[in-house]
């Protein structure tokens, strides 16, 4: 596979772990704050959620027939880049940056529902989702881990 092809593979790979499983996550507990009467909470989670899911929807389109991301891969991203609060930064460190926002959100949100236990409190079918979420997201971190090592020990790797 050439170097081409596996950039391919593990961008479509991260969208698919990491970029849906963060929507599932928001809107997770998006759902959940609306149930308990909290909208004022939810209704802006499950919103950046449907966000985050049509920039990642987008982006397996772009991915597939272009070879390369269109968009954002999540709000927080576009909106690191546009407000351009580090104006003197590189274009994919805002990126990054907007990413890292992300992930903290989605972690943090994971990380509260877990440690608070009221995942039992969610609808079979949204804990379903949302357990379906967490097994890609792990299962890519793994995933992502040994291609990074794999790229190292290739010829012409880091």
């Amino acid at each position: 596979m050439g170097a081409s092809s596996r950039r391919l593979a593990a961008e479509l790979l991260e969208v698919v772990t990491v970029g849906f499983p963060f929507c599932v996550f928001k809107a997770g507990v998006g759902w959940w704050c609306v149930q308990r009467g909290a909208g004022w909470a939810g209704a802006p989670l499950l919103l950046l959620a449907a966000a985050d899911a049509v920039l990642n929807g987008a982006n397996v389109v772009a991915l597939v027939t272009v070879r390369r991301r269109r968009v954002p891969a999540c709000v927080l991203s576009a909106v690191t880049q546009r407000l351009k609060l580090f104006p003197d930064s590189p274009h994919a460190w805002l990126a990054d940056f907007g990413n890292a926002l992300d992930m903290l959100l989605a972690f943090t949100l994971v990380a509260g529902m877990v440690g608070s236990g009221v995942l039992r409190e969610f609808d079979v079918r949204v804990l379903a989702a949302w357990n379906g979420a967490v097994v890609l997201n792990v299962l890519g971190a793994g995933l992502g881990r040994v291609g990074t090592s794999l790229e190292r020990v290739a010829p012409g790797g880091g």
